[in-house]
């Protein structure tokens, strides 16, 4: 996607340079263009007024005639220069009109870009010298022929410059911090963006890990049996070849309504949905894989237990055989489900195995935690000084 400072609309040579992206202090199209009309202007009412002088009854002196003719040549040509040096641009262009008339309009130019590029201050100022420039040429020039009316003409006319040059300062500024604040924003966008599919990703991995892993761990210790004793009778091989099909077979149950659920399907999963029933079934088939698993305090499912809390609970009991199985394997295993205040408490108890280098992974508890604390519970794991590993959890349950 292109962002908005590499658009097309922030590089076209229709934008004044200020607000083009990446375009620095080099001149736009439109800034050479503006330019070019500016200097074309001021040329023309220097000619104009040269040629008011000269043909009028009150021609002026020779010298005043070669300064307005010389101003009027060098005055427009200096305009070029009023975008990287506006106020010294400004300060001899009213200099210059206090004693020639055909400077008057470039001044009046430098001004507007005084008030359009600088502080409020600095443009104010400008203008105040403006005026007073033109009011030199009129004690100089004209004797200070016009009075009261033309100064007020004056001062009304430098004032309307400053104004427009502070009015479209305004206006660019503006433009400048609304451009400022969408690209902030779609810097959050993209942030927002980055960190929504990391999320998923994370998501995508503990589904993945809550669904498959104790499947997996099933097959793995089968296959490592079946490899270990390659002369097993035919019946424990068949058996065991029967076990690695019900769990393949779950597993891949299993990753289908995962990958459901991470499309956004809202069909019903076609396995069996994870309930204290389930919880049976999963203790069962771990006993049938060869696990010593007890399971002790268990609850009636008809006693009112909000599914919500059913499915936690039979997390809780899958994640605890899974790192059984891992950590100690061949040990036994004690489930325990039962009420415990306004709540359900899990627990899934066994002997700690023999020191180990650990595992890799080792999110299925992180994982797991943060699923209980969504649901207003607490989650404990580690292991006791009996010299067993217990992980406990308490899941809120309103009867």
């Amino acid at each position: 996607m292109t962002s908005l400072a590499e658009g097309p609309a922030e590089r076209s040579p229709l934008l004044p340079s200020a607000l083009r992206a990446g375009a620095g202090t080099r001149r736009s199209v439109r800034d050479w263009c503006v330019d070019a009309a500016v200097t074309l202007a001021a040329l023309a009412i220097a000619a104009a007024t040269l040629a008011g002088e000269y043909f009028t009854t009150a021609r002026p002196a020779v010298g005043w005639l070669a300064l307005d003719a010389a101003a009027g040549v060098l005055a427009p040509v200096a305009l070029v220069f009023r975008r990287r040096r506006p106020v010294l641009v400004a300060v001899g262009l009213v200099a210059a009109s206090a004693v020639a008339r055909t400077a008057g309009f470039p001044a009046g130019a430098a001004a507007f870009g005084v008030a359009l590029r600088c502080r409020t201050s600095t443009a104010v100022a400008v203008a105040a010298l403006t005026a007073c420039g033109a009011l030199g040429d009129i004690v100089l020039r004209q004797d200070g022929i016009g009075g009261a009316p033309m100064i007020a003409v004056v001062a009304l006319v430098c004032a309307a410059t400053l104004m427009a040059g502070l009015f479209a300062r305004a206006r660019r500024d503006l433009v400048l911090a609304l451009r400022e604040r969408a690209l902030r924003a779609e810097g959050d966008q993209r942030r927002r963006a980055e960190e929504a599919r990391h999320g998923e990703r994370v998501r995508i991995a503990r589904e993945m890990h809550d669904a498959l892993g104790h499947r997996i761990s099933v097959i793995s210790l089968h296959a490592g049996a079946l490899a270990f004793r390659p002369d097993a009778p035919p019946e424990e091989v068949a058996r065991s070849a029967e076990i690695l099909r019900s769990a393949s077979h779950a597993a891949m149950v299993e990753l289908k309504d995962v990958i459901g659920v991470l499309r956004g399907r809202d069909a019903e999963p076609d396995g069996p949905r994870p309930t204290l029933a389930a919880v049976r079934a999963l203790v069962e088939e771990a006993r049938q894989a060869g696990d010593q698993v007890a399971l002790d305090r268990f609850p009636d499912p008809a006693d009112g237990v909000p599914e919500p809390v059913q499915r936690d609970a039979h997390r809780v009991v899958r994640e605890g055989l899974t790192n059984a199985r891992k950590h100690a394997p061949g040990l036994p295993v004690t489930v325990r489900i039962g009420r415990d205040g306004g709540g359900l408490r899990v627990t899934v108890e066994n002997p700690l195995g023999p020191p180990s280098l650990p595992p890799p992974g080792g999110f299925g508890l992180v994982g797991l935690a943060e699923r209980v604390e969504l649901a207003g519970g607490r989650l404990e794991h580690g292991p006791r000084p009996d010299g067993t590993f217990r992980l406990s959890a308490w899941l809120p349950w309103d009867a």
